[in-house]
């Protein structure tokens, strides 16, 4: 009798099966980029809320159908990864022997501590060139021929970086690996923000600055992505489109960049860098006390402030606002003596031609936005001297417009930018700055009262940060509305 092999026929077809599920699985994957990536590229404001919700579905559906390598990948503590990191920089010459890698504070993860008294000014690292990742390194063999086809990736060092990065992320025998294996799995970003979260920052301008920066990574991605499926020979030979690409893993790296990227000299120019253990700095007031030696081709931190033997030693990240420090460093603080509030303004469209020509050619002499964003600041004197230049020339009638428009680029810096309040119109420059802090109150949907209570119930890290940034935010325009008013009082007693 003639038997057929049945056990061989099946294992065919189960593979054969398997290979068509996955055909498949990889092309709805390809379809659902595609519709996000067309999404992306259509004209017109990607900051409001209904454009961004049905953004946030779209990436729903594509990241159930990915599974990312990154988040969750790993049960192993990074504490405990830091004794093969420490051997790592032993090896390689990184002068760390004033400071240990600690647990610090919750939500803040690994931190530095001084191993002994630690003088202010005092050197407590140096780091050589030879342990950075840094960008131009992604110009360097199979990822090189892909950013030379690409004229986005050659133009945008820190996307360079952030694939760079994740390309060594999922190589086993990476010379970073014990470095990249002590990073965070997680952030917390605006890409990792829910939308409840971000739902949180209702009214806020740094809400519109959220979404803007999550629509401009989903392109991003998405562009990267089809860049791979048209070049796949190249792309063949990356791990990071071998691992799948997922766009929570992307998230990642661009994360991991942004919150850890830093400047580095190169040959007058400059070359962004990832640096080993420096980037485990937390952020403290006080001033820039790290240096790149171009000689020696070392980065050198020195303290800013003195700490005893077991406190944690941290740096300064420069003057950026809670804004700033959410969108790019994931963490915001009250005590923020650098922080500001951007208000959008603009002249209005409905007046005269002739008039609103005048306001124009005035602000633009004195290099001030038609419509742009203008700031408040914290301190005696919360409208700055552009805002003040800006409400002065928006309250003008046409006979001061012209008297205005005829004095000196100069003269015109000077009136309009003093900090002196008197007289009819800086009255209703004032009076149309606080009727429009008022409003701009208004829009966010709690009160500073019940934002303090809400942070006062333990909530998550990322809450926190929203809810600081809201409760900074109402005070700063509070306390605007009342300078206004007192100002406004003043001037009405002359």
């Amino acid at each position: 009798k003639h038997t057929t092999c049945k056990n061989v026929d099946c294992g065919m077809g189960k593979k054969e099966k398997a290979k068509k599920s996955q055909l498949a699985a990889s092309n709805n994957i390809l379809r659902r980029v595609e519709e996000i990536f067309v999404l992306c590229s259509k004209e017109g404001a990607k900051d409001g809320w209904p454009e961004f919700e049905v953004l946030y579905g779209l990436l729903e559906k594509l990241q159930a159908l990915q599974k990312p390598q990154i988040v969750g990948s790993d049960t192993k503590s990074r504490l405990e990864k830091v004794g093969t990191f420490v051997q790592w920089l032993d090896h390689h010459d990184v002068d760390h022997s004033a400071v240990k890698i600690a647990q610090t504070s919750e939500g803040v993860g690994l931190g530095l501590q001084a191993a002994h008294m630690i003088q202010q000014g005092e050197k407590f690292i140096t780091v050589p060139i030879k342990v950075m990742m840094l960008a131009s390194q992604a110009l360097e063999g199979n990822l090189g021929l892909l950013v030379s086809r690409d004229p986005l990736l050659q133009a945008m060092p820190h996307l360079a970086l952030a694939l760079l990065l994740l390309n060594e992320r999922f190589t086993p025998q990476s010379f970073w690996k014990p470095y990249l294996d002590v990073l965070p799995t997680d952030y917390t970003t605006p890409l990792y923000f829910s939308k409840e979260e971000l739902q949180l920052l209702h009214g806020s301008p740094t809400q519109r600055e959220c979404i803007k920066q999550i629509w401009n990574i989903v392109k991003l991605y998405t562009h990267l992505f089809l860049l791979s499926s048209k070049c796949p020979t190249v792309a063949s030979c990356l791990p990071v489109f071998q691992s799948g690409f997922c766009y929570r893993d992307f998230c990642w790296a661009v994360s991991s960049v942004t919150t850890r990227q830093n400047k580095i000299p190169d040959n007058g120019s400059h070359d962004l860098a990832l640096i080993p253990l420096w980037d485990m700095c937390n952020h403290t007031e006080g001033e820039i006390t790290t240096n790149y030696n171009p000689v020696a081709k070392q980065c050198i931190c020195y303290a800013v402030h003195s700490a005893a033997a077991g406190e944690e030693i941290c740096i300064y990240y420069g003057r950026r606002s809670n804004s700033e420090l959410l969108l790019h460093s994931g963490f915001a603080y009250s005590s923020n003596r650098s922080d500001y509030l951007k208000i959008r303004l603009g002249l209005s469209s409905s007046e005269g031609r002739d008039t609103r020509e005048i306001r124009t050619a005035i602000l633009r002499q004195l290099g001030l936005p038609i419509t742009g964003e203008y700031r408040l600041h914290f301190g005696d004197a919360p409208i700055d001297p552009d805002l003040l230049a800006f409400a002065r020339v928006f309250s003008a009638n046409k006979e001061l417009l012209v008297n205005l428009n005829s004095l000196s680029k100069q003269e015109k810096n000077i009136k309009l930018r003093a900090p002196d309040l008197h007289g009819e119109n800086d009255h209703k420059a004032l009076d149309f700055l606080q009727k429009r802090f008022e409003l701009l109150i208004m829009a966010y949907k709690r009160s500073e009262e019940e934002d303090t209570k809400l942070l006062e119930s333990t909530p998550t890290i990322i809450t926190k940060h929203i809810l600081t940034i809201c409760i900074c935010e109402k005070k700063l325009l509070r306390l605007s509305v009342q300078h206004c008013r007192d100002k406004m009082q003043c001037n009405h007693k002359e």
